[in-house]
């Protein structure tokens, strides 16, 4: 007589993109931090990105670091200004596997900053 056991292994979300908490300046200007789990494509990540809310006029930064990454959430979400947003993501750049920008003009751009690691846009002090 032979048994089969299965396995489930939980997600804590199914497309393996999880919120690592964010920034909305008085101005609603946005700073967001995500994990990403590796099986994750470059396109569903840029696809995640341009979904999310954005404030017309406005600045939308986004950042993907890897799921087992440090991010800043609490020191985050409580910044006083956007400057010091981005500085305290600044301080993980080194970590960041995929950045987006919305200008306040709507134009995006996404950046992949592990192949592209001196781009100004994985860079958050540089926005």
């Amino acid at each position: 007589m032979s048994v089969m056991v299965m396995i489930i292994i939980p997600s804590c979300n199914k497309d393996g993109i999880i919120n690592g908490g964010g920034f909305i300046s008085n101005d609603q200007d946005r700073v967001s931090a995500f994990y990403l789990y590796d099986y994750v494509s470059s396109e569903d990540v840029e696809f995640h990105a341009s979904s999310l809310d954005h404030s017309q006029g406005q600045m939308t930064a986004i950042y993907y670091f890897s799921h087992n990454s440090n991010i800043p959430t609490q020191a985050l979400r409580m910044s006083k200004d956007l400057h010091e947003a981005k500085s305290i993501m600044g301080q993980y750049s080194f970590n960041i596997k995929y950045a987006f920008l919305r200008d306040s003009n709507g134009n995006e751009r996404f950046v992949g900053c592990l192949d592209g690691p001196k781009d100004d846009l994985c860079d958050p002090n540089n926005l």
